[in-house]
């Protein structure tokens, strides 16, 4: 049977310094290490070590450990083992796990080998809960090593499980390139991984990547760093490039020998092929725009299918209340719809929709109703909600939803009333810029700061703009279009740092306010909105690295007041044919009515306090 760790006899640690007589063997280990033991433990748990090691003379124990515990009688027995692993599966045999064991691959070889020469009963150690020891380390591993270790974990599971490394693949191939451009050790791990592996992660449809031009990015980082000579190149380079989705002027067939020749690298694969050409490999994040304003209120729902370019209704996303002027943000895997205008009343309702989850459901409502509200998240925990319009007036009051708890807190409200503004969580900071505060558009601009928990007004910006839209890209803050003046405009301005000065950007290609702008595959996307005259369908992309806004493809239908979000690394949902389907979702969903009004009306009121 297993050893109970409620024994007397258990101790919580195994140190040399230990003056305890019951610990009565002595287990000598390399470099003139020690640690002692129970017998009985041993002989229940792990008796092939006893078997395998070599009595020794109690002797050989250095002077002091001979001085101070020359009372205890005790056996003594020499293993070649390393002090670390020795204490490590001793601490198994107690029933004790230390769970961050695997700081590296080597120190797994240096505990399978132990175990390999002197073997445990799987069977009675009580940690495993029934589990090999090599399917409970590996099980473990899986568990504990993070996305900055998805490379290594692939890695050993390669070496020791194959089937689990394949079940792998899809969170590798989602994370792989951001993951090698942003972490050193991801890098050299990369180039470790056989190169059938390789070509098998960057063949693969699914793998999260916007260009081909990173797929050859990739495969010259590996070349780069295996080969050893023109011969390695051209062979290597002959084996990866079919990842390649590419073959404009005969790619396939030139570039192993320009990669083999040195005349295709790192510094100039852009030359051979634009990393502004869409791939046509199937998005794993997910831009879907929601609701908006067709005439009235709507439940429309479109997702933008990024390797056919082009908009797509999906309906099964969409829950049954109509909503424009509404909130749409998503975070950990999950999307929320929060306030806006049905067409009846200005609400203060929250529901989400969860990867992987049959139907919406509820969470607790906003403090006040609103709608024209501006809103961000910092993409771990929080939703901030500030100002909007509540069907009486202009509101200047903010809340955060915790997403994790569940739970709307009051935060101090702002300086200025404000709706129709924009928001942002840019360099670790909520930011609102412009707005309309019943009276006049503005100009001004103000940030959050947690720890001080304190507004502050910061540069305005060089247009007074309502209906506007600011979103980070690039590590700038772009304030984009928007209501001023007496007309819509096509302006654009950007932010470098939250206590900066705005400065004058490329304008948009047609005037916009009351539309959508959000990141996406590494571009920026402006969709939608009003332009003087009449509602748009038209898109424009800012891509990377460049000044200039282009033509995107066309929403569906013309529309205002919709809103965006981007489903990162959503699995229920992908892309067949010309349509988006769901492993979960219907194409008609009920909503769940359950605690959609959490909040009393007598907090509503006090909310208010904050608005007057």
């Amino acid at each position: 049977m297993a050893v109970d760790s409620s024994d007397s006899w258990w101790f919580n640690q195994l140190h040399p310094h230990l003056d305890d007589p019951s610990a009565d063997i002595c287990i000598h280990c390399l470099n003139n290490d020690y640690l002692f033991a129970h017998s009985d433990v041993i002989h229940e748990i792990w008796p092939q070590l006893l078997i395998k090691a070599e009595p020794v003379d109690p002797k050989s124990c250095d002077q002091k450990m001979s001085s101070e515990w020359k009372h205890i009688r005790r056996q003594h027995f020499m293993i070649l083992l390393d002090k670390n692993t020795l204490n490590y599966l001793l601490e198994l045999c107690y029933g004790r796990l230390e769970k961050e064991f695997i700081k590296n691959e080597y120190f797994y070889k240096q505990i399978e080998m132990a175990v390999n020469f002197c073997p445990l009963d799987d069977s009675k150690i009580s940690v495993f809960h029934g589990q090999s020891f090599k399917d409970f380390h590996l099980n473990l591993l899986i568990s504990q090593l993070k996305d900055q270790d998805m490379i290594l974990k692939y890695i050993m599971l390669l070496k020791y499980d194959k089937p689990k490394a394949k079940e792998l693949i899809p969170q590798l191939t989602y994370c792989l390139y951001n993951l090698i451009k942003s972490n050193g050790m991801a890098l050299i791990q990369f180039t470790r991984i056989e190169i059938d592996e390789v070509l098998q992660l960057l063949s693969n449809d699914s793998l999260h990547i916007n260009s081909e031009a990173k797929v050859l990015e990739l495969i010259l980082l590996f070349i780069a760093q295996n080969e050893k000579g023109e011969d390695d190149r051209l062979t290597m380079a002959k084996k990866l490039i079919p990842a390649v989705r590419f073959n404009e002027n005969n790619f396939q067939e030139k570039a192993p020998e320009l990669i083999a020749k040195k005349e295709m690298t790192l510094e100039n694969l852009n030359q051979f092929l634009d990393p502004n050409k869409p791939t046509t490999r199937l998005p794993r994040d997910f831009l879907i725009i929601y609701g908006g304003w067709l005439d009235k209120p709507t439940r429309m729902c479109q997702v933008f299918a990024r390797h056919q370019n082009k908009f797509l209704e999906t309906n099964f996303l969409a829950d049954r209340s109509p909503l424009a002027y509404h909130i749409l943000v998503e975070m950990r895997q999950t999307i929320y719809l929060i306030g806006g205008y049905n067409n009846e009343e200005y609400l203060k309702k929250v529901r989400k929709l969860k990867d992987g989850a049959s139907e919406w459901a509820s969470c607790p409502s906003m403090f006040a109703p609103r709608c024209y509200a501006s809103a961000c998240t910092d993409d771990e925990r929080w939703i901030y909600v500030c100002g909007g319009y509540n069907g009486r007036r202009r509101l200047r009051s903010v809340e955060k939803f915790d997403a994790i708890e569940e739970k709307w807190y009051k935060l101090p409200p702002m300086h200025h009333h404000r709706s129709d503004a924009a928001a942002a969580y840019f360099k670790g900071r909520v930011i609102v810029a412009g707005g309309f505060n019943g009276e006049t558009v503005m100009p001004f601009v103000e940030i959050y700061c947690e720890e001080t928990r304190q507004w502050s007004e910061v540069w305005n910006m060089n247009t007074p703009r309502s209906g506007l839209s600011i979103v980070p890209f690039e590590d700038k803050l772009y304030a984009i279009g928007g209501y001023t003046s007496g007309e819509i405009t096509d302006t654009v301005e950007v932010l470098y740092d939250t206590h900066g000065a705005w400065r004058e950007q490329t304008k948009l290609n047609q005037k916009r306010s009351n539309f959508s702008a959000i990141q996406y595959d590494g571009n920026l996307y402006v969709m939608g909105g009003h332009d003087g005259t009449s509602t748009t369908k038209s898109v424009e992309v800012l891509r990377a690295g460049s000044n200039t806004f282009e033509a995107g493809p066309d929403l569906l239908v013309k529309c205002s007041a919709f809103r965006t979000a981007v489903l990162r690394n959503w699995n229920s949902i992908k892309f067949v044919d010309d349509k988006m389907i769901s492993d979960c979702l219907d194409e008609e969903i009920e909503v769940s009515e359950v605690g959609m009004d959490l909040i009393p009306e007598e907090d509503e009121a006090m909310a208010m306090d904050d608005d007057l």
